[in-house]
């Protein structure tokens, strides 16, 4: 992308709080994992990554550890589609099917852990696998033997990666 995705202006906001303010319907929390320089000004806690160089997975486990609450979603910084709703939904899924986790899968069968709902019991897992090594979040979720949602409307969950992605969403999101 060249630049820092959670910080792309959506809107009035940053893409970041953008994404903030649709858990925060639905939450009783919020904050980011990252740099507290970079992100503090959005107006959430934020956590310095007690795993650096893990990516997602160490930053899951630097929520995990940190949160008072027995569900939690996790969220990649660049998918501005997302929605209140749909994360309503996964939620309730966790729960019906009594998942420790629970995220979608588009219709191409392509599954989106970074747009999750984790329980707390889930950060040890989390935290063995930095432990092993281990960065690939697929990997990691498959041992949590997770409930996969399908989810007909990609664009909620569809991430940005170059400046054209980043254009063609934010052109067709509705902000």
């Amino acid at each position: 992308m060249g630049r820092d995705k959670a910080l792309l202006p959506f809107g009035s906001v940053p893409v970041a709080a953008h994404i903030a303010a649709q858990v925060e319907q639905i939450a009783s929390a919020v904050f980011f994992v990252g740099s507290p320089e970079l992100y503090g000004h959005l107006g959430y806690p934020v956590l310095p990554d007690l795993h650096p160089g893990y990516g997602p997975v160490g930053a899951i486990a630097t929520a995990l550890a940190s949160t008072k609450t027995a569900w939690n979603f996790v969220l990649a910084c660049d998918m501005p589609g997302i929605r209140a709703d749909m994360l309503h939904e996964l939620a309730d899924a966790a729960v019906k099917h009594g998942a420790c986790c629970a995220y979608p899968v588009s219709t191409d069968g392509r599954e989106h852990p970074l747009c999750g709902v984790y329980h707390a019991s889930t950060r040890s897992i989390f935290e063995a696998a930095v432990t092993e090594g281990e960065h690939r979040l697929l990997r990691v979720v498959a041992r949590l033997n997770p409930y996969v949602l399908e989810v007909n409307d990609p664009e909620q969950f569809r991430n940005v990666n170059t400046p054209e992605e980043w254009e063609a969403i934010a052109a067709r999101t509705d902000r």
